[in-house]
């Protein structure tokens, strides 16, 4: 059975991924479910860097959150909620996507070298491609709508 995966993407200019996970607005929200690509922006009180209750903050239930940079404090309150930070050095969002399966548990490589895993990796890779797609798709429509080539 393939692996679902629910990622959030930090990305506050919506076409590269942000360092300051905790002081970032905007986030790709990707659901390999149903191959869904959805923007949140949150509101100035949501911001990660708060540090409020997390219990009812609109991240909740993403399983990975992506960003280029985040504090040790805010891994520890995600990993409470059991949502795993993991840091890319991939600036574009399709590719930082791509690499997930790798970063699963903030680890690269770790994923791919369990024991049992590799078919559901597999699985995972093909689906997180078909959200890179998403996204591509959703930047390129901001785009053109910002009256950006």
């Amino acid at each position: 059975m393939p692996t679902e995966i629910k990622i959030a993407i930090a990305s506050q200019n919506r076409r590269t991924v942000s360092p300051h996970a905790g002081k970032c607005a905007h986030f790709w929200l990707l659901d390999s479910a149903d191959g869904s690509c959805r923007s949140l922006l949150l509101s100035p009180a949501q911001l990660l860097c708060q540090g409020g209750d997390l219990a009812d903050h609109p991240l909740r239930g993403v399983d990975v959150l992506l960003a280029a940079s985040a504090g040790q404090a805010l891994a520890q309150r995600l990993q409470q909620l059991g949502i795993t930070l993991s840091l890319t050095t991939e600036s574009e969002p399709q590719a930082a996507a791509r690499q997930c399966h790798d970063l699963h548990d903030g680890q690269p490589g770790a994923a791919s070298s369990r024991s049992g895993m590799a078919r559901r990796t597999v699985c995972l890779v093909l689906r997180v491609q078909k959200l890179t797609d998403a996204i591509a798709g959703e930047i390129r429509q901001r785009g053109q709508y910002l009256g950006r080539q």
